[in-house]
């Protein structure tokens, strides 16, 4: 079931706002430029719902309360695709990306 736009953009103050209450449990790493991650998106391998395509805009990847990982969505260690390619590399099988 697709997650509608107005559900996602609460999500996604949700989570803003904790930050904002809670720094300390929120490590952010940086936005990504819209149209950089729009031209991404636009491949078409992967359908990434609304949500986090918003809070990507927002934050970039990043850590949330010391144990989840937001990956970065263009490049870097922590990104999806680097972590999707290390996965193959150990067996996951080729076919459209993971999400």
């Amino acid at each position: 079931m697709p997650i509608s736009r107005s559900r996602s953009l609460g999500s996604v103050h949700l989570i803003l706002r904790d930050a904002a209450e809670h720094p300390a449990v929120f490590t952010w790493r940086g936005s990504v430029a819209e149209t950089r991650l729009a031209a991404w998106t636009e491949e078409g391998t992967v359908a990434f719902p609304p949500d986090l395509i918003e809070l990507w805009l927002e934050v970039g990847a990043g850590t949330l309360f010391e144990t989840e990982e937001l990956l970065a969505p263009l490049e870097g260690e922590d990104g999806v695709k680097q972590r999707t390619d290390w996965w193959r590399s150990r067996g996951l099988p080729n076919g459209p990306d993971p999400v």
